[in-house]
């Protein structure tokens, strides 16, 4: 059986080092490019996996005082006149084909109703339809990824993590916070680590259950929904698989839990958020409802252990956008695991091709 998506996953660190350190050599470029956009309102966009880079990266934005938004392109194609609204805008395209067609429509969509529109596109396919009309395309950015980066895997795993740091690195140099020194600590620590949590994936693949749930406050709130997202591909939705903010699970959708059940809390390193995913924490804890909680911790506080099964990174990541990613590495292994015991190939857990690498069968309608 073919593993494209393992080696994928694991290539990760060396393909964030290339993307990082093109941004490093191209700073004064993308410089230029960003310094007259100061006023501009950015969107993020991309269809599943790509939509979620958007997700997590838009918190971070508005952090920095960046006015951000995150909007599925499968939104803004079917019903543009609700999402698009007529002022300056950089529209950030994530696609790892380029081929998709809400990809192409949704930056069609954008010149159609935006009248200052900018486009900066980071995708890992030189030869897709995005990257290729972005050469005729004025006003335009183009990041490509590593060739490597292009999954041949089913699932968006390399593809995912390399685009959602390409953008990161491009909103440091916006914020002229970007440091390659303290970048390299970071990728060194990450790399430092792949090795635990590829051991602590495996022990956790061994855990029987019926559905499982994953979630988080902040970010961690797109790495979750990316997580469950990987499960389902993977295993052709053989278990049901949910997310959610920490807060709003308990809103009815926390009655998903049973016997059978078991739980990734994506622990927050704020010490703000934390507090809530401590207070679900410890209720599922007392609860005693489910089958098991898995704690994916950043540091190593507040006796986590005693409430279930703690994977803790001890402290050696820093970057909100790093820590998210470590436990994303640890779930897409945990997801491949899962597949392979399915008797599935994660390489193509749908050979029937009701589901595809690239989306097929959608018709982009033009907007008259």
């Amino acid at each position: 059986m073919s593993n494209n998506t393992l080696k994928e996953i694991k290539q990760q660190p060396q393909v964030w080092e290339k993307v990082l350190h093109e941004l490093q050599a191209n700073q004064k470029e993308w410089l230029e490019f960003l310094k007259p956009l100061k006023n501009h309102k950015v969107i993020f966009t991309g269809a599943g996996t790509s939509e979620f880079i958007g997700n997590a990266l838009v918190g971070y934005c508005r952090q920095h005082q960046l006015d951000a938004e995150a909007i599925a392109s499968t939104d803004i194609v079917s019903a543009p006149t609700k999402y698009l609204l007529n002022k300056p805008t950089i529209l950030v395209s994530f696609a790892r084909s380029g081929n998709s067609p809400e990809s192409v429509g949704a930056v069609d969509l954008a010149n159609q109703f935006v009248d200052d529109i900018v486009h900066i596109i980071i995708t890992c396919n030189k030869d897709g339809q995005l990257y290729q009309n972005g050469l005729k395309q004025v006003k335009t950015k183009m990041f490509l990824l590593p060739a490597e980066a292009n999954d041949l895997g089913f699932a968006m795993t390399s593809s995912y993590s390399g685009m959602m740091l390409a953008a990161w690195g491009i909103v440091k140099l916006a914020q002229a916070d970007f440091d390659i020194k303290k970048i390299d600590a970071e990728l060194k620590n990450f790399s430092g680590l792949t090795n635990y949590l590829e051991t602590e994936a495996n022990k956790l693949s061994d855990l029987d259950f019926e559905r499982i749930v994953y979630l988080g406050s902040g970010c961690n709130q797109a790495f979750a929904q990316e997580s469950r997202l990987k499960l389902l591909e993977l295993t052709q939705g053989q278990f049901p698989a949910f997310f959610d903010n920490t807060l709003a699970f308990r809103h009815g959708p926390k009655s998903i839990l049973n016997e059978k059940t078991i739980v990734f809390m994506l622990v927050s390193a704020s010490s703000y958020e934390r507090k809530y995913d401590l207070d679900l924490i410890k209720e599922l804890s007392q609860q005693k409802q489910i089958k098991k909680l898995i704690m994916l911790d950043a540091l190593d506080e507040n006796n986590l252990a005693k409430q279930g099964e703690l994977v803790t990174l001890n402290g050696q990541l820093h970057e909100e956008i790093f820590i998210g990613l470590a436990y994303i590495y640890l779930l897409q292994i945990f997801a491949v695991n899962k597949s392979i015991q399915q008797g599935l190939n994660p390489d193509n857990p749908c050979p029937t091709g009701e589901v595809n690498r690239v989306v097929q069968g959608v018709v982009i309608y033009p907007y008259e």
